[in-house]
């Protein structure tokens, strides 16, 4: 269950992570822990301890993906999805993970097909995440 506490911790470290991904191509780990732990704290203050656990699944999932390709995937985007399943649950964060996942598809696609980009650009995908996150918080 989302409550307006989850959400605007979630949108402010997407929103911290992502400029820091636009910029420097880097997450510093600080945002992600200090916001994590918050919401760890909250969750289990309120006897959510379950709903932490399986909502950081996709997030690990990530993770791994990251460690298994060397790196391809960002293991800072492993992490910020991990703490973005403690605010949003386990089904939310599944699909702020798809649409981010779209979206950046679509991006990336579309710059190489005008010929901006080639097929080894590296995207910031926080922002993608950001955008995910409000689109599927709010329609909710």
């Amino acid at each position: 269950m989302m409550n307006a506490l989850d959400f605007i911790l979630g949108s402010s470290l997407l929103t911290f992570c992502g400029l820091e991904d636009i910029r420097y191509k880097k997450i510093r780990i600080i945002y992600p822990v200090v916001w994590g732990s918050v919401g760890c704290i909250l969750h289990m203050a309120g006897g959510q301890f379950p709903f932490i656990l399986i909502g950081c699944l996709p997030g690990l999932a990530l993770f791994g993906i990251s460690w298994v390709t060397g790196g391809a995937i960002g293991a800072g985007d492993g992490v910020i999805v991990t703490v973005m399943g403690i605010f949003a649950g386990l089904w939310n964060c599944l699909l702020l993970l798809f649409w981010a996942l779209a979206a950046a598809a679509v991006i990336g696609c579309g710059m190489m097909a005008v010929g901006k980009w080639g097929r080894k650009k590296q995207l910031p995908f926080v922002p993608f995440l950001w955008a995910a996150y409000m689109g599927v918080m709010l329609w909710n």
